[in-house]
C-alpha cells in the first residue's frame, strides 16, 4: 500500500498543462533567470544580463526553444524593458505577481511536484 505523500504526490502531478510553450522569467535589477519546459535545449534554466542587448538575447533564445508565452515575475519596475522587447518579438507576456504562489496556495503543490514556482505558475495557471 501506497503511503499518504506518495498518494499526494502522484494527484499532483496528475494536474494538466495548460501550455507547452511558456517559461518563466525571474526578473532583478542586473540579471534575469529564464525557465523553460525540459527537452528544448541541453539548458533549461538561464542566466541572462539586464542590458538591452541581453533582453534581445533572451527573446532569440525563447524563439530557439520555440516558447511563445512568457510569465514574468518581478516585485520592481525593472520588467518594462524586457516586456516592451518581449512584445516586439510577438511574444505572449504575463506580467506574474511575486507573492502568487501565496496567494494560491501552491507552494505544497510545488515541493510535491519538485518543480520551480515559474514552471508551475506558467504551466498551470
Amino acid at each position: 500500500m501506497k503511503s499518504r505523500k506518495q498518494k499526494r504526490k502522484k494527484d499532483a502531478k496528475g494536474i494538466p498543462m495548460i501550455n507547452a510553450n511558456a517559461a518563466g522569467i525571474d526578473v532583478s535589477a542586473s540579471f534575469h533567470i529564464l525557465e523553460v519546459p525540459e527537452g528544448r535545449n541541453g539548458v533549461n534554466v538561464k542566466e541572462f544580463g539586464a542590458f538591452t542587448e541581453d533582453l534581445y538575447a533572451i527573446a532569440a533564445w525563447l524563439k530557439y526553444c520555440k516558447i511563445t508565452t512568457v510569465a514574468m515575475e518581478s516585485t520592481g519596475v525593472y520588467w518594462r524593458q524586457l516586456y516592451m522587447v518581449l512584445i516586439e518579438e510577438n511574444f505572449e507576456v504575463f506580467l506574474v505577481h511575486a507573492d502568487l504562489p501565496k496567494m494560491f496556495q501552491v507552494a505544497r503543490l510545488m515541493k510535491e511536484m519538485q518543480c520551480g514556482y515559474r514552471d508551475f505558475i506558467v504551466a498551470h495557471c
